[in-house]
């Protein structure tokens, strides 16, 4: 068991705080030193907020649409009520938190395996899938497995590379189809003049070209996946950050500003007293 300094001691708490922070003021003031100085207290607690949502939207995706939410609760918990203050810093923080969540969803999707799925309206689901997804190989698998023992009529595919313009268009005739075990229909297509540089997508038609599967891989470097999802990222949640934030804003104000008038209503100042200690105007002068 470890045993060390026994923090129920105030005495040897604050003595082992002023030894490693020696600049931090008393634990009593702390929360009026950060209101004090907000400006940059909210912009660390605004991106450790965002940070911490960005990465629980990996699992829960809608929670990303909360950072404006966060940075404005942290703005409100430390005091920061300008209008314009509040947003100039809330445009920084949603900057940084777009390039932190490029930088986690690229990582992410670099270290995933690649395969997606998509429910079809007849109840069955297509899985595709390419091997290997993240790595170089002389040739790469591209899979797609329909459930429910469906026949398709009419499909293809085409393979892009997003960032070193390559195309290939795959027809009906190049792919190869098969049955597995358990009667689903496998589609599939085995690339070998993919160059290993950069990321590519794949989209697989079918119905007629009516319905579409796509994904991205193979992918070949975790930097060009970043630097995709800030070209992709940036514009549009940057301004739907904005708009939740300002409109967020606007409707706290009015709340507020409603909630004060309200008070002066309910709560009108008394009135003016007549000064007591000044003499009446009429006072009988001595003879």
């Amino acid at each position: 068991m470890f045993t060390g300094f026994n923090f129920r001691k105030k005495r040897e708490f604050r003595i082992i705080l002023i030894v490693i922070f020696p600049y931090l003021p008393p634990m009593s003031d702390l929360t009026k030193y950060m209101q004090n100085n907000n400006r940059i207290f909210v912009l660390i607690f605004s991106v450790l907020v965002a940070l911490l949502l960005i990465y629980l939207s990996l699992y829960i995706s809608f929670l990303i649409y909360l950072v404006p939410v966060g940075v404005f609760i942290v703005m409100h918990y430390l005091k920061m009520w300008r209008l314009v203050p509040r947003i100039l810093g809330a445009t920084v923080v949603f900057f940084v938190a777009v390039v932190l969540a490029s930088v986690i969803f690229g990582y992410a999707l670099f270290g995933s395996s690649g395969v997606t799925g998509q429910p079809l309206a007849n109840g069955s689901n297509v899985i595709a899938s390419v091997e290997p997804f993240n790595h170089e190989a002389s040739a790469y698998n591209f899979t797609f497995s329909i459930s429910g023992n469906q026949t398709l009529y009419t499909y293809y595919m085409n393979i892009r590379g997003v960032s070193n313009g390559y195309f290939a268009n795959i027809s009906q005739a190049q792919l190869s189809t098969s049955h597995n075990a358990t009667g689903a229909l496998l589609i599939s297509y085995v690339a070998t003049n993919i160059t290993p540089t950069g990321v590519y997508e794949y989209y697989f038609y079918f119905d007629n070209g009516t319905s579409v599967i796509s994904n991205v891989g193979p992918v070949f470097s975790v930097g060009a996946i970043i630097e995709l999802y800030l070209l992709d990222l940036t514009p549009g949640f940057m301004i739907t950050f904005e708009l939740i934030f300002v409109v967020g804003a606007f409707i706290a104000r009015s709340i507020s500003n409603s909630a004060s008038m309200r008070k002066r209503y309910l709560n009108p100042p008394p009135p003016p007293q007549p000064d007591q200690a000044s003499e009446p105007e009429n006072q009988d002068m001595p003879k």
